[in-house]
């Protein structure tokens, strides 16, 4: 993490903060353990996102087809009454 934060501040010429300095060799191993920790939870994070996106997009699709089915039923049977009313007052 540290790595990509100082990375990230040299690529945007932002100057490092002392706390982003490199651990000393002893702390490695620990640090790459939460790196690792780190991007599995963003992993996580993004996979929970993603289908929470395709839910959501799901949802509207299947909201906007029922609003389409119910409009084109609605005006169907709008046109066989006025067409029944229609007839019924020629015949009259």
């Amino acid at each position: 993490m540290n790595a990509l934060i100082a990375g990230t501040c040299t690529r945007f010429k932002i100057p490092t903060p002392p706390l982003l300095t490199p651990y000393p060799q002893t702390l490695s191993s620990h640090s790459s353990s939460k790196q690792e920790v780190i991007i599995e939870v963003v992993v996580v994070v993004e996979v929970i996102v993603v289908v929470l996106v395709v839910i959501v997009v799901v949802v509207v699709v299947i909201v906007v087809v029922v609003v389409v089915v119910v409009v084109v039923v609605v005006i169907v049977v709008v046109v066989v009454v006025v067409k029944a009313a229609a007839v019924l007052v020629s015949t009259t």
